[in-house]
């Protein structure tokens, strides 16, 4: 197997750059690179002596439970990867590459030293192509631009998100919110509804506060971003009535919940909250929070293309630069909104010759299911878990 990643690793590097994905994507179907990734991980893991392996969460009622895998994201002046923490050892990490923007070193060990890990000063680093047993001289990159690191939350498939966008057993009981119905009944009808929503409380935006809030304690923190922008990731719609906006409101606040209310999202349309998460691993432990803490003010969830996430909180990721435009080659660009709780890619909607040929179901579905794939080449764990 050592023989099929040094070729492999060869054939990559030889190729022009706009052919190396392609030539990853082929490698990654045979069972001889799947054989070889569980040999080097095996490798990875028996290694003893040299870092310290993660340790086990102590969590109450779960003694013994595995802390949950995290992974990292960096990005320099000359790309980006991402790749699991495998071990560390004071300030010493070792990630194993899961991707990077042009499909070379996905596989090795890289080794860093987080006093080395400042923005605008080059990357240094070493690699290992034998599952962390040697590794080279370090390397000195390009300049730091950018690194973020999340926890992975429960994995899920495009079939999950679709099940849970029909099927929302978990708000079931939820009351109706009067006010989406009033809304559907005419342009001043919604309008009127508005007014009452703006009336009871101005609306707001307290996005910048939440994120200033999450980075000043990492240990409690409400939202992780990947790039630092809160329109890239999971995020969450609450549907409340007008009385109970306000308490609603200071809870989100007093809590640290990077939100907004209103500003963009319509109370009429069961929009009246937007708590922005980022990180699926971010979402699924604070939004059964939510629902637990929530629960005696939440209503039944409108939004018909967003996924259950927990009882009366539903979600979409959307793909977006932080001016909130469409960003991205395009093959990669997404558009704001889509189907099953995931943005659209642009360039499946216009191979279908647009919304028009995207109604039914079973063409929603096949929608979905293939951003599902592009946000899953392009996230990996902080999209699926």
């Amino acid at each position: 197997m050592e023989n099929f990643r040094n070729n492999l690793a060869k054939e990559i590097r030889k190729a022009p750059k706009e052919e190396r994905a392609d030539i990853l994507a082929k490698a990654k179907e045979s069972p001889e690179y799947q054989q070889a990734l569980t040999e080097k991980i095996k490798e990875g893991q028996t290694e003893a002596g040299k870092v310290e392996k993660i340790k086990t969460n102590r969590v109450e009622g779960n003694e013994g439970a595995p802390a949950p895998k995290e992974d990292t994201y960096i990005k320099t002046e000359k790309g980006a990867m991402r790749g699991e923490l495998i071990a560390k050892n004071g300030t010493e990490r070792i990630i194993r590459c899961d991707w990077s923007h042009d499909g070379v070193g996905v596989g090795l060990f890289i080794k860093i030293d987080t006093r080395n890990l400042k923005a605008g000063e080059p990357l240094r680093s070493s690699f290992s192509s034998d599952g962390g047993k040697t590794y080279g001289a370090e390397h000195v990159g390009g300049k730091l631009a950018w690194i973020s690191r999340w926890e992975r939350g429960a994995p899920v498939t495009a079939e999950d998100l679709i099940a849970k966008t029909q099927n929302r057993m978990a708000s079931a009981s939820l009351p109706d919110n009067v006010e989406v119905a009033k809304s559907s009944q005419g342009i001043d009808a919604a309008h009127a509804v508005e007014k009452t929503y703006t009336d009871t409380l101005p609306e707001y935006d307290y996005v910048p506060d939440g994120i200033r809030l999450a980075n000043e304690n990492r240990e409690e923190a409400k939202c992780n971003f990947l790039l630092g922008s809160p329109n890239l990731g999971w995020k969450v719609h609450l549907n409340i009535a007008p009385a109970n906006v306000a308490s609603a409101s200071d809870y989100l606040k007093q809590n640290g919940y990077a939100h907004k209310y209103l500003t963009g999202g319509s109370g009429g349309e069961g929009k009246a909250f937007t708590v922005y998460f980022g990180a699926k691993g971010t979402m699924d432990k604070w939004s059964q929070q939510l629902a637990k803490d929530l629960g005696n003010v939440l209503c039944k969830p409108v939004a018909p293309e967003e996924t259950e996430v927990a009882a009366g909180i539903v979600a979409r990721f959307t793909s977006l630069g932080s001016d909130g435009r469409e960003m991205g080659s395009p093959e990669d660009t997404f558009l704001q909104y889509g189907e099953y709780g995931l943005s659209a890619r642009r360039a499946f909607v216009l191979g279908k010759g647009g919304w028009k040929n995207i109604a039914t179901p079973e063409q929603k579905a096949e929608l979905a299911r293939d951003a599902f794939q592009n946000l899953t080449r392009l996230y990996g764990s902080y999209f699926h878990g």
